[in-house]
């Protein structure tokens, strides 16, 4: 075994996957059948300050994109978009377009390894449904699945180690 080899093992015993997560969102029982996401971060901005003729960069907030979406299949009955429409009446009239409650969710993004033990998770804080993309319909093939993506707003994350 190589001494590069022998090193990656000491570190990393197996990588990590990217296939097993959780996604909990509030009062949405449909959690464990999230197809995909992303798993947001955030980053520091920086801001250039010049000392004698010498650029230097310093830190400042961090940013992240405020935006985050799943992709979640539906069944024939048509219970995914069902908790979704329901979520989203909650603090939206469709047929007023009035605004009623606060809409702000916390939404917790876990990953897992392959024993379902909890590795790692973030928090996304005051989480809003914006709404779903276009499906597109095609008569063409009768195998292919309906899938939903749904977009959501966040206004700040949480790191959990």
């Amino acid at each position: 075994m190589s001494i590069k080899v022998s090193t990656f093992t000491s570190i990393i015993n197996q990588p990590l996957n990217t296939h097993k997560f959780n996604v909990s969102i509030p009062e949405l029982d449909l959690s464990m059948i999230v197809e995909s996401t992303t798993f947001p971060s955030e980053q520091l901005e920086e801001v250039q300050l010049y000392y004698q003729g010498e650029s230097i960069k310093y830190p400042t907030i961090p940013s992240q994109s405020q935006s985050w979406s799943i992709t979640i299949p539906e069944g024939d009955n048509g219970v995914v978009r069902r908790q979704f429409e329901e979520l989203k009446s909650k603090f939206y009239s469709q047929k007023t377009g009035l605004l009623k409650n606060n809409p702000w969710k916390d939404v917790v993004i876990t990953v897992l390894d392959l024993q379902d033990k909890e590795v790692f998770k973030v928090i996304l804080h005051g989480v809003w449904l914006k709404g779903r993309n276009d499906v597109s319909l095609s008569a063409d093939s009768t195998t292919t699945p309906w899938k939903w993506e749904y977009s959501f707003v966040y206004q700040w994350i949480e790191d959990v180690l």
